[in-house]
């Protein structure tokens, strides 16, 4: 069956690239926190928990760092389900394990899969694209939509959950929500492209980034960037030849943040490259010092 496949194909994906993010196909435990009233109390022990391993981190940190570590893997799961695999996710039904500090592992049950419907399978691939995004078809839209407004009502969810717990500023939380997604966007394109980035690739992931702020009412949250990418060429060696750099593009895409995570409050922290807080002209070259230090 196409679903069971996409389903396996997502398990191995996961397990490969993202080896914490253990995925179990069962329904969420009583011990697992979900998008519902029932465990919510694991939200208030996370936090604590977060305020324990960072004191003098105070309290902007600790409620950054607690919704990030709540929207994580619903973010990636949704997008790498419908990115890679034509899934549509409903994150709803998902609980996450919360282990001290941090999140990692959750549990979601078969049901919870979707395949893209029948209207919008291999027959439509003749479509035609959208005025309003021309690098993707009708279908894919249709996919992007009904994920994203599924990942909406997660992030509604869990912000009431979390106003009971602790201060968290919406728009903030909205923002670094935004900011998974598209750095999730960000990581899929060097996934499929191998870590080379031509202008095909960069309009295409731009218009996602479009679709995917649009589906989950997040637009203007976040963003993407173009930065020169021309400096790498001067550290090319012979063993570039083994690959195609034709079809490279000058610019290379990067997160246009547009929330700060906190992560500078903590005793060993800075400020991230591509922080808000960052001058964009300072910003861009720390992201480019940082594709330099990768490689």
């Amino acid at each position: 069956m196409e679903r069971d496949r996409s389903i396996q194909g997502l398990l191995q994906l996961i397990r490969h690239y993202l080896p914490s993010m253990v995925l179990d196909l069962q329904p969420a435990s009583d011990k697992e926190l979900t998008a519902t009233e029932a465990n919510h109390k694991l939200i208030g022990q996370l936090y604590q928990a977060i305020q324990q391993s960072e004191p003098d981190a105070g309290r902007f940190y600790w409620s950054a760092q607690c919704w990030n570590m709540l929207c994580w893997q619903p973010v990636i799961l949704s997008m790498v389900s419908a990115s890679q695999f034509r899934l549509i996710t409903d994150v709803n039904q998902m609980g996450q394990r919360v282990l001290g500090a941090g999140v990692a592992g959750l549990s979601i049950p078969h049901s919870a899969f979707a395949i893209t419907p029948e209207s919008y399978s291999e027959h439509s691939d003749t479509e035609s694209s959208t005025a309003e995004s021309p690098d993707i078809k009708n279908k894919d839209l249709s996919l992007i939509h009904t994920s994203g407004s599924k990942l909406r009502e997660l992030l509604e969810s869990l912000l009431a959950l979390t106003a009971e717990h602790f201060p968290l500023n919406q728009n903030l939380a909205r923002r670094l929500f935004a900011d998974r997604m598209l750095s999730t966007l960000l990581l899929l394109q060097r996934l499929n492209n191998q870590g080379v980035f031509n202008e095909a690739s960069n309009q295409h992931t731009e218009a996602l980034a479009q679709q995917w702020l649009e589906a989950t009412e997040l637009k203007g949250a976040s963003g993407l960037m173009r930065i020169d990418f021309t400096f790498n060429t001067a550290s090319n060696t012979a063993n570039d030849t083994d690959r195609d750099t034709h079809n490279q593009a000058n610019e290379r895409l990067a997160l246009n943040r547009k929330g700060c995570c906190q992560h500078f409050r903590k005793s060993d922290g800075k400020v991230c490259a591509s922080c808000p807080k960052n001058k964009m002209p300072e910003r861009i070259q720390l992201i480019q010092q940082s594709w330099r230090e990768a490689g």
